[in-house]
């Protein structure tokens, strides 16, 4: 049982990333349920096998918890149901109805699965999780494991809950470049005692106030903060893609921006929609594009003194004709 927890983890690339894995596809890639104590939640995951082979899977249901030091990819540590760590595994609630299902190449199915929340369950977040595992027949053995995925399960107890989260770091990187992209990084912090998804929007302004760009944070990741734990939350701005051979000139004129710039971030989170603010302030100086028009201005100016210079010359000359003729 820990080397198929221990195994799963490697199945799960993040937090609420979908999931594929040998051909097959499970939707929801993770649920958020909320209930009351004594409740009793009935859901679904469901799976598509895109290959041309069929597929036998085994469920079993496992705890999770935010991964040790890990502040950036979201990656669970799974541990197994009967462990008890934190008091918040979800695990020993879970059941499912059929456990074990094979389905044939392109066909679609479904483990159905219930979760009995004790009458005495305290008030705040509990996780837990749908460890899957792909089984192959073998001639002598038996059956062997193929891989291993999960899908999440956050569960939500009602009752006198603590919703605050803390936003202890906002940057921008780099303070200084010669052209975008410019990256953002918001660090939270999960004081409460359920989990928390903030979302918001960075609004970047130049010199003069104006809004010359807004730059969504965890709108569509969806990416959640543990209770006790801490995330790191990533945004970029630039104007153009540009593969990384890009030449200087590629990326000064493509990604083009000009000015110190300051970055005002607002993430809202919980269900009262609190309200987490900070400012950065970062340069960009494309010295090679400036060079250029620069360089280019220089000309401009170079051919109309030249031109005015030989207009001037052509008019005294025209002029001392008609002199020379009267």
């Amino acid at each position: 049982m820990k080397r198929i927890v221990a195994s799963a983890i490697i199945g799960v690339a993040a937090l609420f990333a979908p999931g594929h894995a040998w051909a097959l596809t499970f939707t929801p890639p993770s649920f958020d349920f909320s209930a009351n104590p004594g409740d009793v939640v009935n859901d679904a995951v469901r799976v598509h096998n895109d290959g041309d082979e069929p597929a036998t899977l085994r469920v079993e249901a496992v705890n999770f918890t935010a991964k040790a030091d890990d502040e950036t990819s979201g990656i669970p540590e799974f541990y197994p149901s009967g462990e008890v760590r934190d008091g918040r595994g979800l695990a020993p609630w879970i059941s499912f109805i059929n456990p074990e299902i094979t389905l044939q190449p392109g066909e679609r199915g479904s483990v159905f699965f219930e979760i009995r929340v004790p009458e005495d369950a305290g008030p705040g977040s509990y996780f837990g999780a749908a460890l899957v595992t792909s089984l192959s027949p073998q001639d002598d053995q038996g059956v062997g494991v193929i891989g291993n995925t999960a899908v999440l399960m956050l569960l939500k107890v009602n009752g006198d809950i603590a919703e605050e989260a803390k936003l202890t770091g906002f940057t921008a990187a780099p303070k200084l470049s010669d052209s975008l992209p410019a990256s953002f990084e918001a660090r939270v912090e999960n004081a409460g005692t359920v989990h928390l998804r903030p979302y918001g929007d960075i609004t970047i302004k130049n010199l003069f106030g104006k809004t010359v760009a807004v730059v969504p944070i965890n709108r569509f990741e969806f990416k959640s903060v543990l209770p006790g734990g801490a995330r790191r939350y990533a945004a970029t701005w630039s104007r153009a893609e540009l593969p990384e051979d890009a030449s200087l000139w590629q990326r000064q004129t493509k990604n083009f921006a000009l000015g110190p710039y300051t970055a005002e971030l607002s993430m809202q989170y919980g269900l009262r929609r609190e309200t987490l603010t900070a400012t950065a302030r970062f340069w960009v100086i494309p010295w090679l594009a400036l060079a250029a028009g620069a360089a280019g201005l220089m000309a401009l100016l170079a051919a109309i003194a030249g031109f005015l210079k030989w207009y001037r010359r052509r008019i005294i000359a025209s002029l001392e004709r008609q002199k020379t003729q009267g």
